[in-house]
């Protein structure tokens, strides 16, 4: 027996985290956690280890176990081991962090489309990944399009479990759902189950979802569900006609809700369409949540899509204002300056067309943000103050 996809990391917390791995056979579900990070130790050796602490799940093939009672903002060493009729698979020793508290500095980086570029063979990806991993972030946030094709089990090997594996078993990932997950199309309620299928197993997360990481609040939606489902020969006909009934939607309620409820220092917001760009990809339509996020001291709404950078001015009502919302278009893994219109839409403040992934370093009062090309080269940055 082997494992699969994995081992990764989901939900990290003060205190716990969840890790999971998929085996090719149904069996027993076992993570054993070290605590004591040694500086002195050699790079080629691990620390001489206390006595474990052991955490089970349930059998099968997917494999989830909560690791909880940890102190916070503390490294930890585990492996997960799974048997089945007398054989047993056990993972190298990888190392995960708690989640901070309130008052401590950490930071992120946001990547997107890796598989919205449709090209398992994409030469950017490594590169960008082995950049991610020399960051050294506490997690990873996606801005969707994880995968080509959501309902086709092979790509989430092809284009996410693969090529990241060696960051996600040290690095919590953060989804969100793009219209690739979806399988490039608007989706029925009566069919969100099916097309959702994946996505929904490998995820510990719901598609709307919130998280608070040390002074920070985060909300994640399911925006393509706020689109109507339409026959079009149109190829984008998924970002179509918004729902009419979109204030009801899962997604917008959530959000608003949330939000009423937070009393973050810095808020921010993650969907896939974005509302504000120079991109001929924006989707305009979603203008809509703009008075949301004015509404309740939005910091940064972070999109994608249009597989381009694009960070705005301060935007307030549709115009540029000192007291505005940032948007930020994180373009990921395609050099793609056609998408651009050929002038700027009067709001962007600096747009490129090279691969990339964007670093976020927060303190209680500072926002620092970093955009770097796939080659390690900066070529935007943003620091706000509180």
């Amino acid at each position: 027996m082997f494992i699969e996809k994995g081992p990764y990391l989901q939900k990290p917390a003060k205190n716990s985290m969840i890790i999971r791995w998929v085996t090719d056979v149904e069996s027993t579900s076992e993570v054993r956690v070290y605590e004591g990070y040694h500086a002195q130790v050699p790079a080629s050796k691990f620390p001489a280890y206390e006595e474990a602490l052991v955490f089970s799940g349930e059998p099968g093939l997917l494999h989830s176990v909560e690791v909880s009672g940890l102190k916070t903002f503390q490294e930890y060493y585990y492996e997960v081991i799974s048997e089945a009729d007398g054989d047993s698979v056990i993972s190298d020793k990888a190392l995960f962090k708690t989640a901070p508290d309130e008052e401590t500095a950490f930071s992120f980086v946001l990547t997107a489309e890796n598989g919205g570029i449709c090209n398992p063979s994409n030469p950017y990806v490594g590169s960008i990944v082995e950049l991610i991993r020399r960051e050294r972030p506490d997690f990873i946030q996606s801005v969707g399009d994880i995968v080509s094709n959501g309902m086709n089990a092979p790509d989430w090997d092809i284009y996410f479990f693969g090529p990241f594996r060696g960051l996600l078993r040290n690095t919590p990932f953060y989804p969100c759902v793009g219209n690739h997950e979806a399988a490039d199309t608007a989706v029925p309620d009566c069919e969100m189950e099916k097309h959702y299928h994946n996505y929904e197993n490998y995820f510990a997360v719901p598609r709307n979802y919130s998280y608070d990481y040390g002074c920070a609040h985060f909300v994640v939606l399911d925006c393509p569900s706020m689109f109507e489902a339409v026959n079009t020969s149109d190829s984008d006909n998924y970002i179509t006609v918004l729902k009419p009934d979109f204030e009801n939607s899962e997604a917008y309620r959530f959000l608003v809700s949330d939000l009423e409820a937070s009393n973050a220092k810095w808020k921010f917001v993650v969907f896939h369409y974005p509302p504000y760009t120079s991109s001929i990809f924006d989707v305009p339509q979603l203008q809509v949540l703009a008075p949301i996020f004015e509404k309740y001291g939005v910091d940064v709404v972070f999109n994608s899509h249009a597989i381009v950078y694009d960070r705005s001015h301060p935007v307030k009502g549709g115009k540029v204002a000192k007291d505005g919302v940032r948007y930020i278009l994180v373009g990921g893994y395609g050099d793609l300056d056609d998408w651009f219109r050929e002038k700027q839409n009067g709001l962007s403040a600096k747009i490129c067309a090279r691969p990339n992934y964007v670093h976020v370093a927060i303190t209680p009062w500072r926002f620092e943000l970093q955009a770097f090309d796939y080659e390690g080269k900066l070529f935007d940055t943003l620091t706000l103050e509180k």
